[in-house]
């Protein structure tokens, strides 16, 4: 891999300078007392056990996420890393902007928590992450995000242990945002549903898009061409 396409790629880390500010902005601003925020959980909801031990995969997102990407940025391709780095970086985007225009959050979350290790690990993450803006669940979405691109990488594709591991990473984390009560139903099939969209539009239609885009620029450069030709 060329040493200055790795760098352009580690310059998309800076979308984080734009994300994480606007993650706690709406955080602080936007809370469960607010009289305008949406809820979103159902008596569905009530019916799903709380069980602290999936908090486990819960924060394994984290090293799920962030080792993908560095993967990503130094294996893959171009048109990999490619529809990789767009679906992150555009839902993620649409969540910020979503969370904005329509505050919503869930109040299913346990008033005991178990004395043990998983317990205070919830308790944790309570604590620094609130109830609120939860809609699509990012978890979910990055999550799926995170699956499609490693299954489809042509270093792993084909790599049974690892794709198995991959898939059941990806579905005991989904899985976890429902059993540690945050996020409801709704927020992970938001965050599927969004991930469907994007895979249509960065995957299924990937040739076609990035043609029509390339053939826009190209246009565009040409009569700027012209113009300072004239």
């Amino acid at each position: 891999m060329n040493i200055s396409v790795i760098k352009k790629r580690f310059l998309w880390s800076l979308y984080l300078v734009f994300y994480l500010p606007a993650f706690f902005f709406i955080e602080q601003t936007i809370s469960l007392d607010s009289g305008n925020i949406h809820m979103l959980n159902s008596a569905f909801d009530d019916q799903i056990p709380f069980i602290a031990e999936f908090i486990i995969p819960y924060y394994f997102w984290f090293i799920y996420v962030i080792f993908s990407a560095i993967h990503m940025i130094f294996k893959a391709d171009n048109k990999q890393f490619n529809q990789f780095i767009y679906s992150l970086t555009i839902g993620m985007t649409i969540f910020i902007i979503f969370s904005l225009l329509y505050p919503n959050g869930i109040n299913i979350r346990p008033n005991d928590l178990p004395d043990t290790f998983c317990g205070h690990l919830v308790a944790r993450i309570y604590k620094t992450d609130t109830s609120t803006n939860v809609f699509p669940s990012i978890h979910v979405y990055n999550s799926l995000v995170v699956c499609i691109a490693l299954y489809s990488e042509r270093h792993l594709k084909g790599k049974g242990l690892f794709q198995l591991f991959n898939i059941l990473s990806c579905i005991l984390i989904c899985l976890s945002t429902l059993f540690t009560k945050q996020h409801c139903i709704l927020d992970v099939i938001g965050g599927i549903l969004m991930m469907c969209i994007f895979y249509f539009l960065l995957y299924v239609k990937y040739e076609k898009i990035s043609g029509f885009i390339s053939s826009k620029v190209l246009k565009k450069d040409l009569k700027e061409v012209e113009t300072e030709n004239n």
